[in-house]
């Protein structure tokens, strides 16, 4: 529609959803980032999407970067020895049960970032 009116109430929500979802962090090695929250994992890889949306109309990768820096700490951290992530990303938490859910959802993640690069 080109409203100007809808993109910033979608800059609003993608706001607010990055201050609710996201958390402050800071690694072993001293670098602070955001993480993503435990939570449902499907449902983050849609608001990804949103995320992905927002940006190829205002270019803002604040929301992009956020969750690249995370899904970056992840791979590193937050995987088994089969390579299976746990549901917590910061991999504090090592679930010794895994779900096809978080790693298809997992996939999807990395793979709409790296379109997007």
């Amino acid at each position: 529609t080109k409203n100007p009116d809808y993109l910033k109430d979608a800059q609003s929500i993608a706001k607010e959803c990055y201050n609710y979802f996201f958390t402050d962090f800071t690694t072993d090695t001293g670098e602070s980032l955001k993480m993503l929250k435990q939570g449902n994992i499907w449902f983050t890889a849609v608001m990804l999407r949103g995320f992905i949306e927002l940006y190829q109309l205002d270019q803002n990768k604040t929301f992009i970067d956020a969750f690249n820096q995370c899904l970056s700490y992840a791979w590193d951290n937050a995987r088994d020895e089969n390579g299976l992530f746990s549901t917590d990303l910061t991999g504090n938490n090592n679930n010794e049960k895994k779900w096809l859910l978080t790693q298809a959802a997992m996939v999807e993640m990395y793979s709409r970032l790296a379109a997007i690069q």
